[in-house]
């Protein structure tokens, strides 16, 4: 059972990654004004590391058990390097609301792993999980999907995030959200490099607005909101944790309305009240006991830092 202390600061986490990952949208969309998919994706994650790097520079949290490596590389690809990647394709074709409204498929993905490799049970949460993702339908009805293959290949984006998300949980438990953090995001930057000539290529034409947002991207959404997405992580379930993200449609669109003048449909209102509505139903259930990862010998899950390791 998840105490009261650790559920509050977990949903502190929540709506921090909600506000930071929503603002990704129309930023990408700023970005990709002046660099390709490929070289904008790799310079997010230099940004982001960069960032981890001084934030780690502070807490120290030491280095991961041998272990965890395997782990943690499968993290930096999937839920780091290829995530941008087909992201940034998609969104060259796709709105960037509607960008969102597909990557708010991820909670499927994630469940349906949880459910396979942590033995997670969704239990009563099952009926704001539907209402929260027919919310997230009725939004991008609203939009249209008319991008076809780039439609596609936004939802291959949404399901490496999916399985990043049940991958770093057990790392995120044992080694503390930063760490696992920015291993990952480290070990996704080193996979990216085969695109540095094309992101050198781009810099030297990109636009300055196109290059501020690209590192905004990698600071803000990439950099502190995955560390606030791992400590929420460490802190609740899959389920109780990834069903919030529904609610990144709706802030992502009011965002492109602001940044972009994109007006949201009436039908994107309706979408997002019914995913506000899912996701409180859920947050009102208890969560079902779930299986925790067991910690290493000596190892406490802090979600910030273990001083235990530090060296």
């Amino acid at each position: 059972m998840i105490s009261p202390q650790r559920d509050s600061r977990g949903d502190a986490g929540l709506a921090a990654t909600v506000l930071t990952w929503a603002a990704a949208f129309p930023a990408i969309r700023v970005g990709l004004d002046g660099y390709t998919p490929w070289a904008l994706g790799l310079l997010r994650l230099a940004a982001a590391s960069a960032t981890l790097g001084l934030v780690a520079a502070v807490f120290r949290p030491g280095l991961p058990h041998r272990r965890h490596w395997p782990r943690l590389v499968v993290c930096g690809l999937v839920g780091q390097t290829l995530y941008q990647l087909f992201l940034m394709i998609g969104e060259v074709s796709v709105p960037p609301g509607t960008a969102s409204v597909l990557i708010a498929t991820a909670p499927i993905f994630s469940v349906v792993a949880a459910a396979v490799l942590l033995r997670e049970r969704l239990g009563p949460h099952w009926r704001g999980f539907l209402l929260a993702f027919a919310g997230a339908v009725v939004a991008g009805a609203s939009l249209g999907l008319g991008g076809g293959a780039a439609a596609l290949i936004v939802v291959a984006a949404a399901a490496c995030q999916g399985l990043y998300h049940v991958a770093v949980k057990p790392v995120a438990e044992q080694l503390g959200a930063l760490a696992a953090t920015t291993w990952s995001v480290w070990a996704g930057c080193l996979l990216g490099l085969p695109a540095l000539p094309a992101l050198l290529s781009d810099a030297a034409t990109a636009s300055r607005s196109s290059t501020l947002a690209a590192v905004f991207l990698g600071v803000v959404p990439s950099g502190l909101g995955y560390l606030a997405w791992s400590d929420a992580l460490a802190r609740t379930t899959i389920t109780r944790s990834t069903v919030a993200l529904y609610l990144v449609p709706g802030v992502a669109m009011l965002l492109s309305w602001a940044w972009l003048r994109d007006p949201p449909t009436v039908l994107a209102v309706i979408g997002g009240l019914l995913a506000i509505g899912g996701v409180t139903l859920v947050r009102r259930q208890p969560s079902p006991p779930a299986p925790r990862s067991v910690p290493s010998q000596g190892a406490r899950p802090a979600p910030i830092r273990d001083p235990e390791r530090r060296p």
